[in-house]
């Protein structure tokens, strides 16, 4: 079979940026988690784990063990896409894809599509020390504004959250039922495609974590939902035409040759001192090779 337009690696082989330093995220902030759990019983605590939402406190009890280093590797073997809304890498020969699909996937959240997915920004942790004498429905929204703000918005904990969000929590049945997988996809996809991976360190906001257990290539469905629907998202061809050919050819086996050896970024390392273990005065480019 001949094969149609495929996208380019985003870096050459053997040339892929090196993780000097770790990459730092914010989606497991300890202080918010405590005084999560030293503000609620253990009634509501239970409830809140058994709620829509109740995934991201599962998570945190795993003690799961991040590893930025295998995270970086990762993200270092991307194809270079159109697509704003997904990733797509190659290990070895074969593309595995992070779309909104494998995500709900892997988290069961709530992903469906809706207008308008994103509002406009209140303190939190100090509220958690002042809430004695609410009721357990207010108890229970400020731990769905924890949980917002620690593992969808996963930013740094200074920062403020939005408002709108503290007026949606006020109806819990319509917070319950946004589809909060969605926003939690788009804040993790955002943030990546904005990283320079050349840099010798980067913060990453949202549950980025999901990024080292995203093992599964494609999750099935039947081709006209292998496409998320996204409000200003692009076409991409190339892109879809990986999906088009497992589908046309479920037999298809991916080889090298199958894929350009040649990325569409250029790297100039960064020279390491053996002595120091410090990065030289020689800077990290990363421009984009013009066809």
């Amino acid at each position: 079979m001949d094969l149609p337009e495929l996208p380019s690696r985003m870096f050459t082989v053997g040339e892929e940026p090196a993780a000097i330093r770790s990459i730092s995220y914010h989606s497991d902030d300890t202080k918010l988690f405590k005084a999560l759990c030293d503000c609620l019983t253990t009634d509501e605590y239970e409830d809140l784990k058994a709620s829509k939402l109740g995934v991201f406190i599962k998570f945190k009890e795993l003690g799961f063990g991040w590893t930025s280093r295998l995270v970086h590797f990762i993200l270092c073997f991307q194809l270079d896409i159109k697509k704003k809304f997904e990733l797509l890498r190659l290990v070895v020969s074969q593309p595995v894809r992070f779309s909104l699909i494998e995500f709900k996937h892997l988290t069961g959240l709530n992903c469906d599509y809706i207008k308008d997915l994103e509002n406009p920004r209140c303190e939190i942790i100090e509220a958690f020390y002042r809430c004695d004498d609410w009721s357990r429905d207010d108890r229970k929204r400020l731990g769905y504004l924890a949980i917002y703000a620690e593992y969808i918005e996963g930013k740094k904990f200074s920062t403020a959250t939005w408002a709108s969000l503290a007026r949606l929590v006020m109806d819990l049945e319509n917070f319950e039922n946004y589809p909060w997988g969605r926003m939690a996809f788009k804040v993790l996809s955002d943030s990546l495609k904005a990283k320079d991976l050349t840099q010798t360190g980067y913060t990453v906001d949202g549950f980025v974590q999901v990024i080292q257990v995203n093992v599964n290539n494609f999750v099935q469905k039947d081709l006209d939902e292998m496409f998320p629907e996204w409000d200003g998202d692009v076409e991409d061809h190339a892109t879809d035409n990986i999906i088009k050919i497992m589908f046309n050819d479920p037999g298809w086996k991916w080889t090298m040759d199958c894929w350009q050896v040649t990325g569409t970024h250029k790297v100039v390392k960064m020279e390491v001192s053996p002595v120091k273990n410090e990065v030289s005065s020689v800077k990290t480019e990363a421009t984009t090779v013009k066809s």
